[in-house]
């Protein structure tokens, strides 16, 4: 029986050291010697076993990511992708940053300029280790840390931009308050009863600052230039007799145009 070297690259035949098929299949895929050059299938005698394996050694390290170059780059990709996804959804008229308005144009480019600069920039982000993915437990819960983090971002970024595609975003006034709807669900009031807003179809809830764990309930819709809004009985019928009409900013109260007063609104 041939004795073979404790790195399993050499067996001793005959009196001399010879490449095993451990040695040969390595070769074959491309190891790298000491001089920079891909070794060649048909080797002479080497110098020693150990020297061989010592090359292998650096070539195998030279030719691998580190862990945190790896996860460099998976963040680049990671930011990309929210860029590929602001984008797509631009084009149905909207996107994850819809409420920053016309910048929102830009975001795409700047989530995957961000991105690219990550990946072009992985080997230089040595001030922090990580142990490569398919190596460690942790960072495999660092990089789904990481994934979590990007769907939360997701999330705020989408539920403010879906404030801001609401017809109801903007300021209305009457002679008596106004209100300044924000598109990142904060509101203005001139008379400081509410602070903070939403809408689920024809119906608008209200924040009361002083009592901000509850939601109070109108019924609302919006008629060219005009808001009509009443609150929501304790058996969930319309307050018709407490129903308010206001017009859009930069319409005089008296001149603003509307189809006609709803039915559930008893000013009519």
């Amino acid at each position: 029986m041939s004795e073979i070297s404790e790195d399993g690259f050499w067996q001793m035949v005959d009196g001399e050291w010879i490449p095993t098929e451990k040695q040969l299949e390595a070769i074959q895929n491309g190891a790298i010697g000491h001089d920079g050059k891909t070794v060649q299938q048909e080797i002479g005698e080497p110098e020693s076993p150990e020297s061989f394996t010592h090359q292998l050694e650096i070539a195998s390290s030279e030719s691998q990511f580190t862990g945190t170059e790896e996860y460099v780059a998976f963040v680049g990709y990671t930011l990309i992708g929210i860029g590929v996804l602001d984008f797509l959804l631009s084009i149905t008229g909207t996107n994850i940053t819809f409420f920053l308005g016309f910048f929102s144009y830009f975001t795409p480019i700047l989530f995957g300029a961000a991105g690219g600069a990550l990946i072009s920039a992985k080997e230089e982000f040595k001030w922090f280790k990580i142990d490569r993915f398919s190596e460690s437990n942790s960072a495999k819960g660092i990089y789904a840390g990481t994934v979590v983090m990007a769907l939360v971002l997701v999330g705020i970024l989408g539920a403010m931009s879906n404030y801001s595609n609401e017809e109801i975003v903007g300021t209305w006034h009457n002679p008596v308050q106004t209100f300044t709807f924000n598109s990142d669900g904060t509101l203005d009031d001139s008379m400081g009863e509410w602070n903070e807003w939403r809408v689920d179809g024809s119906f608008l809830f209200l924040v009361d600052p002083s009592e901000p764990e509850y939601e109070y309930m109108f019924k609302y819709t919006i008629s060219n230039e005009m808001m009509f809004l009443a609150p929501i009985d304790d058996d969930d019928s319309v307050m018709k007799d407490s129903c308010s009409a206001y017009a859009i900013k930069g319409v005089n109260w008296d001149d603003a145009e509307y189809t006609s007063w709803p039915s559930w609104c008893g000013t009519e």
